[in-house]
């Protein structure tokens, strides 16, 4: 496997990805007209056209953010696989991260209050929010844990780990409409779409780490004493 090949058309896909969310969390929602946008919400998705709807009635503000800011953190942990910027403005590197769990803070607290004010699949949704947006901090906890400790190895992992798992929501939006279109309940579409996406993203994160994991070098036998 040529390393280099894989992780410049890794990031390719990333950043597609990171362009697709903005584009369906910001243009489509924001920049399209609301009765088109509704009408190909539901085209997709179905019933969930009509929780959107809701979203922007009940809790604008905490929709705005959650789509904008979600949008923005993609783009900031992006930048964070830049070796050179790495190396060439450590301080830079350091704002950026320091700006990611920022956003990843709000995001989770705006992920909470969709899911228990609002949530499309009721209470299995609500506990599985819980258990996504618990599962998403304590990475970053322990990311935060690892540099303070300076365990700089560690400290990648775990950001990796927390930025593959947040791509789980670009996973599910590709998830989500093939199963309603199949026939699928839009609530049991939704939750099936969302486990996937989770694992998925999971299992993602934890390959690219295996193969890029530098191997512990073996410790060398000391002499016999003479």
């Amino acid at each position: 496997m040529n390393l280099e090949r894989t992780a410049k058309r890794g990031r390719t896909v990333l950043w597609a990805m990171v362009g697709f969310m903005a584009c369906e969390s910001i243009l489509f929602r924001y920049a399209m007209p609301t009765d088109l946008a509704m009408q190909l919400t539901a085209l997709m998705t179905g019933d969930y056209a009509q929780q959107a709807v809701r979203f922007g009635q009940e809790i604008p503000l905490t929709e705005a953010a959650h789509r904008v800011f979600g949008a923005l953190m993609l783009a900031l942990g992006m930048l964070q696989f830049d070796a050179g910027l790495r190396r060439r403005r450590p301080s830079v590197h350091r704002a950026i991260g320091t700006a990611f769990i920022t956003l990843a803070m709000i995001l989770s607290v705006t992920a909470l209050i969709i899911g228990l004010q609002q949530p499309f699949a009721g209470g299995p949704e609500t506990l599985l929010t819980v258990m996504l947006v618990g599962s998403f901090l304590l990475m970053l906890l322990t990311a935060v844990a690892q540099v303070r400790r300076r365990r700089f190895a560690a400290h990648r992992e775990w950001m990796i780990r927390a930025y593959g798992f947040s791509l789980q929501v670009v996973v599910q939006r590709f998830l989500f409409p093939p199963m309603v279109l199949l026939g699928m309940p839009g609530p049991d579409a939704f939750m099936t779409s969302t486990i996937l996406a989770a694992l998925i993203a999971l299992a993602a994160a934890e390959w690219w780490l295996r193969v890029t994991r530098m191997p512990v070098p073996a410790a060398v036998p000391s002499a016999a004493p003479v």
